[in-house]
């Protein structure tokens, strides 16, 4: 099978949002490697040198950016073990990039606006409370609304969170700020 005939059906069995955002990997996959090559004939040094490509393109560096390449193309090929399409999974090859598990707060949320609603909430501590962990964690508001009592310290400024699809909560962090609201 080709790899455009590929994409195409491993996309028409996905949520249109879901289709939307691979549609743009795969696209540039597709365009890098050739749409008419054989699915089965893309190899893991294929996939290295496409991300290399990928990293080049724009001088991508972000992590977060990077891993949802490989998110992508693993999920891709896997679909392509799972319809006997191919043997191995090429992309098992890419190794995600680590984070930094503190996230910066400007790229969360601009400090105008962080004061406007700073200053909406100051008079409901629990609202209160909920803007400055959103703003200093990062996280996802069902990250946020899912935070049970036992995954939160205090002490050590720190919330285990599970966000959307994980299964495994993952770290955040928080100043004294925060803290003194929650």
């Amino acid at each position: 099978m080709k790899l455009d005939d590929a994409v195409a059906l491993f996309l028409s069995e996905k949520r249109p949002t879901t289709a939307h955002s691979y549609g743009y990997v795969l696209q540039d996959l597709t365009k890098h490697i050739g749409a008419a090559r054989p699915v089965e004939s893309v190899s893991k040094v294929d996939m290295k040198l496409y991300m290399q490509w990928f990293g080049e393109k724009e001088n991508v560096k972000s992590p977060a950016t990077l891993n949802k390449q490989i998110k992508t193309l693993r999920t891709f090929f896997n679909w392509c073990v799972e319809m006997d399409l191919v043997e191995q999974s090429p992309a098992a090859v890419l190794k995600y990039r680590r984070r930094s598990a503190k996230v910066d707060r400007e790229k969360v949320m601009p400090d105008a606006t962080l004061r406007e609603l700073l200053a909406y909430t100051r008079w409901n501590i629990r609202a209160d409370a909920l803007v400055r962990f959103l703003a200093e964690t990062g996280c996802r508001i069902g990250g946020a609304a899912n935070l049970q009592l036992d995954h939160l310290s205090l002490s050590d400024g720190r919330a285990m969170v599970t966000e959307k699809g994980a299964v495994e909560p993952r770290p955040v962090y928080f100043g004294d700020e925060c803290r003194k609201a929650l």
